[in-house]
């Protein structure tokens, strides 16, 4: 049997793609009894799964729901370990049993938080956060640029073959493994049928409506991840439309959340003395730049004559493979990867810290002509944190521009900045 059959379970599908946290999946389940993974439908994690278990229930069948909801133990304890629980908050009874379990291995699905009394029962047990696929399990990315070995100071880029019309179409098609090679038109309909049957199916348990669901999402894409309720009141005032509430804004969002549709980018209270507003609120990010491109109705074609929006999905893009690249630098935790902005110009779109302390920081730019402006905000963070005398952090690791397109990835020299493309990056 080959290495790479031996490592996954007997369940793996045919064809399945490899994903850069089966190995740290693997190793958590051969040392906890329950492990989660959560992350939004269509990102492929029912493959996943099946790629590491042994055996499987599928909560969501409607067939046999009625039978596990009777007699958890025995859908439990019946199977061999890995046992696979998909969409497991669907039964939440199957929590409690298998936290009173003594032996075997869970992997516990959902593509939807759980209820807090079940969430409870099981928080001790690690989450592993599956994202769309990145560039590089794409085979998008020539895999040239490591991010742990900029934490290390290896850096041996190569030319990139992805120029900007690569990247928009990336953009558009999106990191969803059903979708891949069918082309940016034909994925933007269906990212718009994976988002109206999310919502289909929650918006009726919380007494939501679609279409307003889908209007605050467009709403949130056309103002930028920078966006407060007074951004979306104007957006709907230019278009002769009546504004929803703070609490219809509120309420949609926590939505986008709790199916993983969109995820909380925390601000980094970096130790710096300044009497400069430092900004703190968490920024809501989609998943995936494929679905704020479905909602604005871009196609590659159009991105390339909106610069504004083709450098706010870049960054979407760039901080969906950041996140993913950065789950499985360490074989437990998580790395964080929050922003920094302040009033007085410094700024770091992207903040990625270690269990150690090694802490490095990224802006995002479309090319060469937005470089000094990024490099400037890092440098600017780097030299508020040199200055004061108290603080608890060393000098980061490495501060880097990531561009859409770059001619010459390279250390520049002056600031001593990493200069590289998305599409050279790996973890």
């Amino acid at each position: 049997m080959k290495r790479e059959e031996a490592e996954h379970g007997h369940l793996r599908p045919n064809g399945y793609r490899i994903r850069l946290i089966d190995g740290k999946l693997r190793n958590l389940l051969k040392t906890h009894t329950i492990v989660r993974l959560v992350g939004p439908h269509g990102a492929g994690k029912s493959w996943t799964a099946l790629a590491q278990g042994r055996s499987v229930i599928a909560a969501d069948d409607e067939s046999i729901r009625p039978i596990i909801e009777s007699n958890p133990e025995r859908a439990l304890l019946g199977g061999q370990a890995p046992h696979v629980i998909d969409e497991w908050q669907l039964i939440p009874s199957l929590a409690k049993t298998a936290a009173q379990a003594r032996g075997g291995s869970y992997l516990f699905v959902s593509s939807v938080d759980g209820s807090p009394e079940e969430e409870r029962r099981i928080s001790s047990s690690p989450i592993v956060r599956l994202w769309p696929l990145t560039l590089a399990e794409a085979g998008l990315s020539n895999m040239s640029v490591s991010l742990m070995g900029l934490f290390t100071h290896n850096f041996y880029p190569m030319s990139c073959h992805m120029g900007l019309p690569e990247v928009a179409e990336a953009i558009c098609q999106g990191g969803w493994p059903r979708l891949q090679g069918l082309g940016a038109e034909a994925s933007a309909r269906l990212v718009r049928v994976l988002l109206q049957t999310v919502m289909e199916e929650e918006l009726p348990r919380r007494s939501k409506r679609l279409p307003m669901a889908i209007k605050v999402a467009c709403a949130h894409a056309a103002c930028d991840w920078q966006a407060t309720y007074e951004d979306y009141a104007a957006y709907a005032a230019d278009r002769g439309e009546k504004p929803f509430s703070r609490n219809t804004a509120r309420d949609y969002r926590q939505i986008f959340l709790e199916t993983y549709l969109a995820y909380a980018v925390e601000g980094w209270r970096a130790p710096v003395r300044s009497t400069s507003r430092v900004r703190f609120k968490p920024r809501l990010q989609y998943v995936d730049p494929s679905i704020p491109a479905m909602l604005l109705t871009h196609t590659p074609d159009t991105l390339l004559q909106d610069a504004k929006t083709l450098l706010s999905l870049l960054r979407c893009l760039v901080l969906r493979d950041l996140n993913a690249y950065a789950a499985v630098l360490e074989p437990e935790g998580e790395p964080t990867v929050r922003y920094y902005a302040d009033s007085d110009g410094a700024r770091a779109d992207a903040v990625i810290t270690l269990s150690d302390g090694r802490w490095g920081a990224v802006n995002v730019a479309i090319g060469e002509s937005q470089f000094e402006d990024a490099a400037r905000g890092l440098t600017r963070l780097r030299s508020k944190l040199r200055k004061n005398p108290a603080r608890a952090c060393p000098d980061p690791a490495f501060l880097a521009v990531i561009m859409g397109s770059c001619n010459r990835p390279r250390l520049d020299k002056k600031t001593g900045v990493y200069v590289f493309p998305i599409g050279a990056l790996t973890m």
